[in-house]
C-alpha cells in the first residue's frame, strides 16, 4: 500500500492511499484490528471499538481530484473548527513530512505492553501520488490549496464571531466525551472522486459494467461453474473460495 497522506483526528482517520496489490479491505482490516486492540488495551475496555458498518473508500479518478482529496485530508482539523492552521494540529499527520523518503515510526511507549513481539518501530514511507511528475509539483499546489481552504474557514469564523477551539481545549477533552448532537449525514457516500463530469460518467460506466460482470459470474459459480473467471479486482470470492480472476 503506497501511502500519500493521512491525519489522525479525535475519534477517525482519514488516508490517501495507492492499492498497488489489490488489497485494499485486508489492510483496512488489519489496521482497524491494530487500533481497536491497542487502545481497548490502553484504556482497560472491551467493548467495540469502531462504529458499525463498512469503510468509506472514494476512488480518485484525476489528478485534480487526488490534490483535493489530499488537501481535504490534511484540513480537517481547520474545517472541524479545533485549529486555524493545519500546522498548529498537534495530532499525528504527514503535513510537512517528506515524499519519497523514510521515516522511523515508534510505538507510543504507553503500548509497550501491548506491542509484545512486535518490533519497537515501524519504517514510514509518504510516497509521491503516480499523477504527479514530482513532489515538487504536488507540493506547490498543495500549499496554495491548504492556504486557500484555511482562509476560507478563517473569513468564515470572523463573520460569525466564532473561535478555533484550539489543542489546549482538544487535549482536555475526556476520551469518553461525546458530542450532544449527532453530525448530520447527508446519506451519499460516493464511490467516485472527479471534478470533471466527463470522468466521473466514465468511471461509472466501467463500474457498472464491472459489476455486470461480476453478477453472471456469481450466478455462473452458484450454478456449479467453479472455473466462472470474475472480473479483476474481485476480493471477497477469492479469498473465500480462491475463485479464477482475471488479470486486466
Amino acid at each position: 500500500m503506497q501511502l500519500h497522506a493521512w491525519m489522525l483526528m479525535s475519534n477517525h482517520y482519514h488516508l490517501v492511499v495507492t492499492d498497488t496489490q489489490g488489497r485494499l479491505p485486508e489492510f483496512a482490516r488489519l489496521l482497524n484490528s491494530l487500533v481497536a486492540r491497542a487502545l481497548n488495551f490502553y484504556y482497560k475496555r472491551k467493548e467495540s471499538f469502531w462504529k458499525p458498518g463498512s469503510y468509506s473508500a472514494v476512488q480518485l479518478c484525476s489528478k485534480s481530484a487526488i490534490l483535493d482529496k489530499i488537501a481535504y485530508t490534511l484540513a480537517n482539523p481547520v474545517v472541524a473548527g479545533l485549529v486555524p492552521w493545519v500546522s498548529h494540529w498537534k495530532g499525528a499527520h504527514s503535513f510537512r513530512m517528506d515524499f519519497d523518503t523514510e521515516r522511523r515510526a515508534l510505538w507510543p511507549a504507553f503500548l509497550s505492553g501491548f506491542r509484545k513481539s512486535m518490533p519497537e518501530a515501524e519504517m514510514l514511507r509518504l510516497v509521491t501520488p503516480p499523477s504527479y511528475s514530482t513532489a515538487a509539483e504536488l507540493l506547490a499546489a498543495l500549499d496554495e490549496e491548504l492556504d486557500a481552504r484555511a482562509k476560507v474557514v478563517q473569513a468564515q469564523f470572523k463573520a460569525e464571531r466564532r473561535r478555533f477551539l484550539g489543542m489546549d481545549a482538544v487535549w482536555a477533552q475526556s476520551w469518553t466525551d461525546s458530542p450532544s448532537v449527532e453530525e448530520r449525514s447527508s446519506g451519499i457516500s460516493p464511490r467516485f472522486a472527479a471534478k470533471d463530469p466527463g470522468i466521473l460518467r466514465r468511471a461509472i460506466r466501467e463500474w457498472r459494467a464491472w459489476l455486470s460482470a461480476y453478477r453472471l459470474a456469481l450466478a455462473a459459480f452458484r450454478e456449479g461453474t467453479r472455473d466462472a473467471e470474475f472480473p479483476a479486482g474481485t476480493y471477497l470470492m477469492k479469498v473465500r473460495f480462491d475463485v479464477v480472476v482475471a488479470t486486466q
